[in-house]
């Protein structure tokens, strides 16, 4: 993938991309990725990111970014510089908090972090304008009771878990 980026960098109007490797194949990607910067749309599959790439925060016209199969522990505070982001998603990972600077992404509807350490999404630091907040995995720590407090603390906001409520 990486041999190949000079490539990718020719094509100046791509607006998506996803890359999907094999299960531990990649651990990287080079930042030139960061130069794509008319990306609005990414999905990372199966790279093995041990940290949130630095390059990401130069893609400002991002929409909707998916990393789904990493051990990425924390989302950085430089997250708030993808102000355009509309969706995000973050999905068998590591990440154990949700930093305060989520909630500086204003554009931001769809937040899905799932099958991750995160025990309690503090609503302090959720994006203001949040219409789904999808939480469903087997390691997240809400009882029925917190769960449906946490729903009545949002009510404007459409939660999904594995949990049902009655």
């Amino acid at each position: 993938m990486n041999d190949h980026i000079s490539d990718f960098l020719k094509l100046k109007n791509l607006e998506e991309l996803e890359v999907s490797v094999t299960l531990n194949h990649v651990k990287e990607l080079s930042a030139d990725f960061g130069k794509l910067k008319g990306l609005k749309k990414i999905k990372f599959l199966n790279i093995q990111f041990k940290e949130f790439p630095d390059w990401m925060e130069n893609l400002t016209n991002l929409e909707h970014l998916v990393i789904r199969g990493c051990d990425i522990e924390e989302i950085p505070s430089n997250i708030q510089k993808l102000s355009k982001l509309k969706y995000f998603g973050l999905e068998n990972c590591e990440l154990s908090s949700i930093p305060k600077e989520l909630n500086q992404l204003k554009e931001c509807r769809n937040l899905r972090i799932t099958d991750a350490n995160v025990a309690k999404f503090p609503i302090k630091h959720l994006p203001p304008n949040l219409k789904v907040l999808d939480i469903r995995g087997p390691r997240f720590a809400y009882d029925k009771k917190e769960l449906k407090n946490l729903n009545d603390k949002l009510p404007s906001v459409k939660v999904l878990s594995m949990l049902k409520l009655d």
